[in-house]
């Protein structure tokens, strides 16, 4: 009998994240990238079809041929179709996970590209929302880092933006665990702190 695969780490995330994340890190949040992000190659796509069916229905039924209606459609349809297609295998294969070390971004369609912004780096953060991102529900995170630029500065179309910006703020700015000289000396618990002496003391002569 062959050896059962071990349990996913992560059952709720897509199994290619898997590979990105380690075992000790506890993801937090996965932040979902707005459908508005195709907008541009959908209206594309409907713009050049509309105008593709006004130019079939219009064109003398002479020269309205097969030929003629498919060399038509290639700039007006196919081209755009393809770009959203293309766009749309991008959005939804785009995935911003935050987790309690770092913030992880992963897109691209033939190229994978993994950009990491670690919490400890982040100076501060950014939170834009335009006039449609407001209308739509996205909006824009800007992370800032002192003194180097860093691979993942800006994430765009996200989505419940309000929800993401307050969950991002809590962790990052979160207090800072308590260090190793900040812990309480022997005396402050009632211990006994030993007290050395001087040899020449004023009390001793």
């Amino acid at each position: 009998m062959a050896d059962e695969p071990p349990p996913r780490r992560f059952p709720h995330l897509p199994i290619e994240l898997e590979q990105y994340l380690f075992e000790i890190e506890n993801v937090k949040y996965r932040i979902w990238i707005h459908r508005f992000r195709v907008w541009k190659p959908t209206a594309a796509t409907l713009v050049g079809l509309l105008v593709w069916t006004l130019l079939v229905s219009t064109v003398d039924a002479a020269v309205n041929s097969a030929t003629v209606r498919f060399w038509l459609a290639v700039p007006l349809v196919l081209s755009p179709f393809s770009w959203w297609v293309w766009a749309y295998i991008d959005w939804k294969r785009e995935y911003f996970i935050v987790t309690d070390r770092r913030l992880m971004l992963v897109h691209g369609v033939v190229i994978r590209r993994v950009a990491i912004m670690p919490l400890s780096k982040v100076t501060d953060m950014a939170y834009n929302r335009s006039p449609n991102g407001k209308l739509f529900g996205y909006g824009q995170f800007v992370f800032e880092s002192a003194g180097q630029d860093q691979a993942l500065s800006t994430v765009d179309w996200v989505r419940d933006p309000d929800k993401r910006y307050r969950e991002i703020s809590a962790l990052i700015f979160a207090p800072p665990s308590r260090r190793a000289y900040d812990k309480l000396l022997p005396f402050a618990t009632g211990s006994a702190m030993p007290i050395s002496e001087p040899e020449d003391a004023w009390w001793k002569r």
